[in-house]
């Protein structure tokens, strides 16, 4: 069973999903719409890939490669994609909270990797981390894409929820049931099952990621075809000032109406007739 899930091996197929994940994301934001928070996407599963890398390569590349930095980029990506959905959302960054998460995982990282060693400290600090970030965004998800966009994403939801759930196992049973691990390449079968379930949760959320993104472009068709039909209606004008009413039963100028309903500005001239009738003088 251990070899089934050999953790090199696992890491680093894992590794080149996030990468096609990472291009396929790209090339949607480089060809179509998106929205704030998308590079943010983008950049985290570059980050994910990057990460794993370095931990398929752990005995190969130097410790600070293959644990600290392997394991900084893979924790940077949920913060990322948790940065990008309060941007999507047009929430208020909480910058100063994930630079100290980052900074506390480096941190003890260092400390448990060169001063005083202990695989399981580091996973029960790399799961606990990866599960908050992962309830924070589940909490985003349901709470605030639905205000947004009137509709929700239960892929994303449950995508998220799915690897809150299983980090949260993770995090107790290193904590409390598993045999202290002397080599991360040989860790129980456990950890062989987090890489896979990571790797199936995480190509739901990036396609979760990519639909939040089409049920937005989407929305706003529709919003903009709704002020369409404003103008497509029959107008209240009067038939001396040309003043328009509004749904209200305001009266209103018919540059403002007009402005007020669509995106058209106006800029001021005279025709040629009102000029012979304002300024018969003129040549």
């Amino acid at each position: 069973m251990r070899n089934f899930l050999d953790i090199r091996t696992l890491s680093f197929i894992t590794g080149i999903i996030y990468f096609i994940l990472f291009l396929a994301m790209v090339y949607i934001y480089m060809t179509r719409k998106t929205y704030p928070g998308f590079r943010e996407w983008c950049i985290a599963f570059f980050l994910a890939f990057a990460g794993l890398l370095f931990i398929s390569l752990r005995g190969i590349v130097p410790d600070y490669l293959s644990i600290i930095i392997g394991n900084l980029f893979a924790a940077a990506q949920i913060v990322l994609i948790d940065y990008g959905l309060v941007a999507f959302t047009g929430g208020k960054q909480r910058i100063g909270l994930h630079i100290l998460s980052l900074a506390f995982l480096m941190a003890t990282f260092l400390y448990f990797t060169y001063y005083s060693p202990n695989v399981n400290i580091r996973i029960i600090i790399f799961c606990g981390i990866i599960a908050f970030y992962c309830i924070h965004c589940v909490i985003i998800v349901y709470k605030r894409i639905h205000l947004i966009l009137r509709a929700s994403n239960w892929l994303l939801i449950v995508a998220l929820s799915l690897a809150a759930f299983w980090y949260a196992i993770r995090f107790f049973f290193t904590l409390f049931l598993e045999d202290q691990i002397s080599d991360f390449m040989a860790a129980s079968a456990v950890h062989g099952m987090t890489l896979i379930i990571s790797f199936a949760v995480n190509i739901l959320i990036a396609l979760g990621l990519i639909i939040i993104n089409l049920q937005r472009v989407e929305h706003d068709f529709f919003m903009a075809k709704d002020e369409v039909k404003i103008l497509k209606g029959f107008l209240p004008i009067c038939a001396s000032c040309k003043k328009i009413r509004d749904d209200k039963g305001y009266w209103n100028q018919i540059e403002a109406y007009i402005r007020d309903h669509s995106e058209a500005e106006f800029s001021h001239g005279i025709c040629p007739e009102c000029m012979k009738k304002l300024y018969p003088d003129e040549p």
